[in-house]
């Protein structure tokens, strides 16, 4: 997926978005980009997690 998230101290790539097929709810995959640890999150939980999207730096 390429998005990235963070809750000011750790780094994670969104790896995957995968629905679970009975309720259909939606996890993340995200590795954490300095051990490489990839966890599964319901996407419910990112905000009480508080993690949050990386804005990209504008360059000119």
């Amino acid at each position: 997926m390429g998005a990235y998230l963070t809750d000011g101290e750790t780094l994670f790539c969104v790896v995957h978005a995968l629905t679970e097929e009975v309720k259909g709810e939606l996890f993340l995959e995200l590795e954490d980009c300095s051990t490489l640890e990839v966890v599964l999150c319901p996407a419910s939980a990112i905000q009480r997690l508080g993690l949050r999207p990386v804005k990209p730096a504008l360059t000119v």
